[in-house]
This record gives structure tokens, C-alpha cells and sequence, in this order.
């Protein structure tokens, strides 16, 4: 509005979509004009009065549109979408600013480089947090370019939890899921497309060290002498094959009762759980946040930079599979110490780092579309 010139924003992945999207509504009660890329979860889980653009697949034709229309480009990170980054790089052809927004504390250099070209360093690369700062520096990111302004999809999570009403949410999720148990603690697992997303062995250069299949393997092994009081909720991510998990899980569940937990999100789950388990999913941290007892499960780890929740002071973090037995029963002792579900029994102060992301990245775009606004 006001004669200046909008925003577009691209993002193809959950996890940046969903970073940027608080502060796109921060943008607009600001009355800042923006546009979508027509493309990936950011247009999927947007709301509908936003505008989306579908742009021209010639690279010179998109940068004169760039040129024409926009004064600044946001792209979410991905982790294997390249359209997002096609967009910032032509952006940058045609003298835009580039502001990327990271999401997850890893990868910090290869988002930047994703489509198998140079690193695409931005104007601005909006991070979480110093941890995330020091190890994109390490990463090889320009210092010069980083910003710390928390993580805005964490903000509301403290309210989101205290507003949420866990019992009647639990009871519910666990009558559609259809092999609930109400007298038996409720963990979730928290998947994620490992194998598809860095590979299934270590014939993959990127390969994790696992897989979803050989941690839920892991997991459901150390779990059966639990059996008797616990049952595992499963929560596919997004981007994964759901029937190819949940057939994988009725080979290896053994005694367990479980099964997909029917919830509307991830974060959903996180809440109504009583323990918490995964390997480096975002969710993970939520969790911590939220003080319930999370058990990080990254057998024969290859990645360091996939060891942030260590990190963040997490105990429970396996990654030599013969601590697994010893760390799984801990934490069905953490478990069975916690209050009933929807009692919160306190927040992690980190909390606070993200409570004010959404104004603190919406000041940045802004700050970083003046010198191309008319």
C-alpha cells in the first residue's frame, strides 16, 4: 500500500511456511502487500484472502516480473523443494534483496544451495537463535547476514497449550484413532521421511545413520516391557508416506497398542502426549518447551549438526543404540513422575526467546524492502 512495492514470499516446505505465516499477519495489520508463490504448504496453509501469484517458468521473463512487481523476496528453507530458491535467485538477477527464514537448527548452508548450485547467500538469514547463528557460521554462512529473531511459529505455543483442553482433546483423538486405551500413558513418535529426504544407507553421501524404519524398529523393540501400561501414538510428517509407516508398524509393534494418532497436527499431539518421542523433528523441541519428557532417538548419528536438542541441555538423546534399553526405561520413569495430562507443570524458559519472533522478522522485512520500495 502507499505506493510501495510488495513482498513475495516462497516457501515449499511445512517448517518454513509455517515461520513465516506470523509474521505475514504481523505484515498485515501493518497494511503491507504481499504475494504468495502459488506453490508448497505456504500456499496450502495460508489463508484464502492472500494473494497468490503463479510466476512464468522463463527465467528472464520472471525476473522482468520480479522487477516490475516486487520490492523484496522471503523464501522458507526446504529440503529438497528448489522452487522457492529458483525464485530468490532470479530475484537477486534483478537487483531485489533476498531475505531467507530458517526454521530448524541444521543444514544451514546446504538451503542455500539446494538446487546444486553456488551457495545463494541472502541479504538477510533470519535464524532462530545464537546456537543457530554460531553453527551457521561454522556452517560457512556469512556472518554479516545473519539475524537472530527466534522462531515464529514457536510464539504462541505457551497460550495454544494453556487454551487447549488436553483431557477432552485426548479422549477425543483416542476415539477416532480407534485403539485408545484411557488407562494407559499415551507417547507419541514423531516420524519424519529420513530415508527419502537423505537416504536409506550409506551408499547416500547425506545418509542420517538411520532411518524412520530402523528408529521405530529401536523404539518398539526397548518399548515392550512397557506394554502393559503405554501405547504409542504414531504422527506421520506431512511430507511421508503414511500407509507405508503404518504398515511398517504393524510389523515391528510386538505387544503395543497403538497405531496413527487421529489429530488435526503434530503440535496437537505434542500436547496431549504424555511422553514425547522422535528424532529431529521440530516438534521435539515444542516439546521440551512444554516440559514433557522427550526421548531424542538418532542411532549411529552422522550428522552432528542433527544433535541440537543435546544441545538445548536434552539427557534423553540416544545415538549408540546399546544406551537405548537403559534411556527408554528413564523415560517411562520421567513419564510415569509427570502430572496427569492437562496439568502443565511449567514451561522451559527458552520459551521466551520466540514469544516476540513474528514482530521481530515482520521489522526485518520491512527494514529490508526500503531501499527498493517507490
Amino acid at each position: 500500500m502507499n505506493g510501495k512495492k510488495k513482498l513475495l514470499v516462497a516457501a515449499g516446505d511445512v517448517g518454513g511456511a509455517r515461520a513465516i505465516i506470523p509474521a505475514l499477519f504481523e505484515l498485515e495489520k501493518r497494511q503491507r502487500t504481499f504475494d504468495l508463490l502459488d506453490h508448497g504448504f505456504l500456499a496450502i496453509e495460508s489463508p484464502k484472502h492472500w494473494p497468490r501469484v503463479t510466476l512464468p517458468p522463463n527465467d528472464n521473463a520472471l525476473r522482468r516480473q520480479l522487477e516490475a512487481g516486487y520490492g523484496l523476496c522471503v523464501l522458507g528453507t526446504s529440503v529438497t523443494d528448489i522452487a522457492p530458491l529458483r525464485i530468490a535467485r532470479q530475484a537477486r538477477a534483478a537487483g531485489l534483496p533476498v531475505v531467507c527464514v530458517l526454521d530448524n537448527w541444521m543444514n544451514y548452508r546446504k538451503r542455500l544451495e539446494t538446487d546444486g548450485q553456488p551457495m545463494l547467500v541472502p541479504d538477510i538469514y533470519a535464524v532462530m537463535d545464537d546456537l543457530a547463528r554460531v553453527e551457521a557460521i561454522a556452517d560457512g554462512v556469512p556472518r554479516n547476514c545473519l539475524r537472530v529473531v527466534g522462531q515464529p511459529a514457536l510464539s504462541k505455543l505457551a497460550d495454544d497449550y494453556l487454551a487447549c483442553p488436553i483431557t477432552a482433546t485426548r479422549d477425543e483423538a483416542l476415539r477416532r484413532s480407534g485403539w485408545g486405551s484411557p488407562g494407559k500413558k499415551l507417547v507419541v513418535f514423531i516420524s519424519e521421511p529420513a530415508g527419502m529426504d537423505q537416504g536409506a544407507n550409506e551408499s547416500s553421501p547425506t545418509f542420517r545413520g538411520y532411518t524412520e524404519k530402523t528408529v521405530l524398529t529401536l523404539f518398539t523393540r526397548c518399548l515392550q516391557p512397557f506394554h502393559e501400561r503405554v501405547q504409542v501414538g504414531l504422527v506421520p510428517h506431512p511430507r511421508e508416506d503414511a500407509a507405508a509407516l503404518l504398515a511398517f508398524w504393524e510389523k515391528c509393534r510386538g505387544s503395543l497398542l497403538g497405531g496413527r494418532l487421529a489429530v488435526e497436527s503434530g503440535r496437537k499431539a505434542v500436547f496431549i502426549a504424555d511422553g514425547v518421542c522422535g528424532m529431529a523433528s521440530l516438534l521435539l523441541y515444542e516439546a521440551l518447551l512444554l516440559s514433557k519428557p522427550v526421548l531424542d532417538l538418532q542411532p549411529n548419528l552422522r550428522a552432528p549438526h542433527l544433535e541440537f536438542l543435546r544441545k538445548k541441555g536434552l539427557e534423553l538423546f540416544v545415538t549408540d543404540e546399546r544406551n537405548a534399553p537403559e534411556y527408554v526405561s528413564r523415560w517411562m520413569k520421567e513419564i510415569a513422575k509427570m502430572k496427569p495430562a492437562g496439568e502443565p507443570g511449567g514451561f522451559h524458559p527458552e520459551l521466551n526467546v520466540h514469544r516476540n519472533s513474528p514482530s521481530a522478522l515482520a521489522d526485518l522485512l520491512e527494514q529490508a524492502g526500503v531501499k527498493n520500495r517507490n
